[in-house]
């Protein structure tokens, strides 16, 4: 078995619960584990929550700043003590923390009420609405503006994750080649040309793709594992994920 197909086996025999297991490291009297779980957090899912406060009608600018606050308050006003991993999704469970933070302070935030003694959090702006920008001109709720991101950004982690493993396994070259055909199907003139690269035949070119995409979805239902309550959940938030990519 090789370095990918070990790494694979070895963590697939536990049902996760990483983004779950964040929530639970923000009740941490631990300073450093408390603090690292919220960095995690706002870097998994500022931008939904971004992107749902601009189409909620936010310029730019109170975008930026209300998801500065909706995070502090979060934290501030211990929201996070009532989340529970047994009573659903945690993609539900942040989308209602961020409506009611929206209701009960859209009128009332202060720069000085949203960070109390909370650091800011590091929120890169111009690619928040860069990205925002390239969101569909349609007449999108909010809350299906919030899937869809959280849906592409999922996606974009489970990608990450794997050319993670391809990098430790030495085969960074190899996940560049073929990641373009995860989701695309080549000709064989595509598999000839990569072949000669890497010392692969046609086939072998083949089979790497096949064996690709299998660990791409493997990527994929591990990281939705890590935000619903039990395995069974996992299959209907992935045909919910890929249908809000497809539909």
């Amino acid at each position: 078995m090789g370095d990918l197909e070990h790494a694979q086996a070895s963590g697939a025999s536990a049902f996760p619960a990483t983004r779950w297991t964040l929530i639970v490291d923000l009740r941490s009297s631990d300073a450093r584990a408390a603090g690292n779980a919220i960095e995690e957090l706002c870097r998994l899912y500022w931008y939904p929550v971004y992107a749902f406060i601009r189409r909620e009608g936010a310029g730019p600018e109170d975008a930026e700043d209300l998801t500065q606050g909706f995070f502090a308050r979060f934290l501030e006003r211990g929201d996070f003590l009532s989340a529970q991993q047994d009573k659903g999704r945690l993609r539900t469970f942040l989308l209602g923390s961020v409506k009611n933070f929206m209701i009960q302070d859209w009128r009332h935030r202060t720069a000085e009420k949203r960070g109390g003694k909370l650091a800011a959090i590091s929120l890169d702006s111009v690619t928040a609405e860069q990205r925002y920008a390239h969101e569909p001109a349609d007449s999108a709720t909010p809350d299906a503006i919030f899937d869809r991101r959280w849906a592409l950004d999922t996606m974009e982690e489970a990608l990450r994750r794997l050319e993670q493993e391809f990098r430790e396994a030495g085969k960074a070259d190899l996940y560049t080649a073929l990641q373009p055909y995860i989701s695309a199907r080549p000709q064989g003139a595509v598999y000839e040309g990569i072949g000669p690269r890497f010392g692969m035949s046609v086939g072998a070119v083949q089979v790497a793709v096949h064996r690709l995409r299998q660990r791409f979805r493997k990527s994929l239902e591990s990281i939705v594992a890590e935000t619903v309550a039990t395995p069974e959940e996992v299959s209907a938030e992935l045909r919910h994920l890929v249908g809000l990519l497809t539909g």
